[in-house]
């Protein structure tokens, strides 16, 4: 956990987190979700209603958003884990397979408060599993001022891009120009090992952002290549979704880059079939109105804070409830 009304760069570094909670991971699947996070729910509750006492007077608060991978934030909103084979697997809005495979780019009804009840009550009045993506109410729903569904649960632009679009996007499109013979594998290899990284860049080595100065002379007519114009495309989306601070007419033209990047991508490539990140990442510009610039709600910061406490773990030789 970490506070939201410090500066990002200070609320990024591990010494601003805190651990809240600890379980093991088969006490979770016995004892379900409700016991499991009913001592994490019950301070923030207490938070919202009485406040805690300082010298100025009672300062309240209130839980802002959870952040985690795709798999963790539909257990904690209680939303299908299936997503590969659900109908319903968005988390945002209520658009179904059929509809995001013939139209990628479209954005279905977004999900609320009132349309997340009236699943329930659907739920409670019949012998589905799930209704709409929902499988049961999220016992975070007990907050006064959080809501899954407002939304609450912002993406992660680590998994849903680096792990996700940009990985698999990328070696479709690298694959492709290769087999049009515009480069080798050997060629691009030898391009990144042969060049100079300057400054930090020695240390990260940002292959995939510079993949336009390794290879880009080797494109016949680059501006008339599609392919080469959608992994010029891909590279200002994460560079505008990486932004730590972005303007409205950044946002408005995002959305317009997304949409034109997703359509091509799925005429250009009907045998590589988007994917749900896809789906995400087309909520991202409304995400950003939001919450702000999604770099800053991104879950690496936390796992660095997991590898700390691992690492305790392993020094102390101590893995009691770990």
């Amino acid at each position: 956990m970490t506070l939201t009304d410090i500066l990002p760069h200070n609320r990024s570094t591990i010494d601003h987190m805190q651990l809240v909670l600890l379980c093991r991971e088969k006490d979770f699947k016995y004892f379900g979700m409700n016991k499991a996070f009913k001592p994490l729910i019950s301070d923030p509750k207490l938070l919202e209603e009485q406040g805690i006492v300082t010298d100025d007077g009672i300062v309240k608060g209130a839980l802002v958003a959870i952040s985690g991978d795709n798999l963790g934030s539909h257990c904690i909103g209680d939303f299908v884990e299936n997503f590969s084979r659900t109908s319903n697997f968005c988390r945002y809005c209520e658009i179904d397979r059929n509809t995001f495979m013939n139209e990628p780019y479209t954005c279905g009804t977004p999900r609320t408060a009132q349309s997340y009840h009236s699943h329930l009550e659907v739920l409670a009045t019949s012998d589905t599993v799930s209704a709409c993506g929902i499988k049961t109410d999220s016992p975070f729903n007990q907050l006064n001022y959080f809501y899954v569904c407002q939304p609450g649960l912002p993406p992660c632009l680590g998994h849903d891009m680096f792990d996700g679009i940009v990985s698999y996007d990328l070696a479709l499109f690298v694959g492709h120009l290769v087999q049009e013979k515009h480069f080798t594998y050997v060629q691009l290899n030898r391009c990144k090992n042969q060049f100079k990284y300057q400054g930090n860049d020695a240390n990260s080595k940002p292959a995939d952002m510079l993949l336009p100065l390794f290879v880009g002379d080797r494109i016949k007519d680059p501006s008339e290549n599609e392919v080469w114009q959608l992994i010029l495309q891909l590279r200002e989306i994460v560079e505008l979704v990486c932004a730590p601070a972005i303007t409205t007419g950044q946002v408005a033209y995002l959305k317009v880059l997304i949409e034109e990047y997703v359509c091509s991508r799925q005429r250009l490539f009907p045998s590589g079939r988007v994917k749900p990140k896809h789906r995400y990442l087309c909520h991202y510009p409304q995400l950003i109105f939001q919450f702000g610039p999604l770099i800053c709600l991104w879950t690496l910061c936390f796992e660095s804070k997991h590898t700390f406490f691992k690492q305790c773990a392993r020094k102390l030789h101590n893995f009691k409830n770990l």
